[in-house]
């Protein structure tokens, strides 16, 4: 029995010992209350490491050299494909108090950040870009739904984005639940083309969830303290 030996056998129970450890082994029937206690402390578990991955909050000024070595990372493969012309660079630079920027915080270190706008009926989101050593952990996810739960809280239905097909973010993007709305040209001057196909801008949109009840009840009790 793999160097186990009975020590003594008993009704619906089965002891044993390990030779090399003299540490006593109980088998037994699996009861219902050892299912719920299993449930809790993996509930328990993934409640943690939820907790402590990852840590999203606003930007600020100190964040400006991390944030900046985010997009240089990031950038790398979409520089192959366009580069921002002259009028992207003024359109930005006019819509800059508009915008409200995020940063995910992993390992102490910044590892992704993202932009959004408030719309009348949603968030548009800008530039999800994460550290090229922190991709495929879902920070690009986790970004996204920090947005979705501020467009909830605020009574906006949709989160929107546009991104280019070529770069292949599209898959990504519907992994995270957008849908593609609409497909056009990129012929509005604020990308220059680096390949031999035409460049096509994809609109999408990813509904937000409204508030549940509990958290309603919540947010009524906040502002009643």
């Amino acid at each position: 029995m793999n160097r186990l030996d009975i020590i003594e056998p008993a009704k619906n129970l089965s002891f044993w010992q390990n030779e090399d450890s003299g540490v006593n082994i109980i088998i037994r029937p699996v009861k219902e209350s050892d299912i719920q206690n299993l449930k809790n402390k993996m509930k328990s578990r993934k409640t943690s490491k939820i907790k402590h991955k990852y840590h999203i909050r606003k930007a600020v000024d100190a964040d400006a050299e991390g944030i900046k070595e985010v997009v240089e990372s990031a950038i790398i493969p979409l520089r192959k494909i366009y580069k921002p012309t002259k009028a992207a660079y003024k359109r930005r630079k006019s819509k800059r108090k508009l915008r409200i920027r995020l940063v995910c915080i992993y390992k102490n270190k910044i590892a992704g950040t993202v932009e959004y706008e408030v719309q009348e009926d949603k968030l548009h989101i800008m530039g999800p870009m994460v550290h090229q050593k922190y991709q495929r952990k879902g920070i690009a996810r986790a970004l996204i739904d920090y947005i979705s739960n501020i467009a909830s809280d605020s009574g906006k239905n949709a989160l929107s984005i546009n991104t280019c097909k070529q770069t292949g973010n599209v898959a990504i993007f519907k992994k995270i639940g957008f849908k593609v709305i609409k497909e056009s040209k990129d012929d509005n001057g604020l990308a220059e083309n680096l390949t031999d196909e035409e460049l096509i801008d994809v609109y999408m949109e990813r509904i937000v969830k409204s508030l549940s009840l509990v958290r309603k009840m919540k947010r009524v009790f906040t502002l009643n303290i």
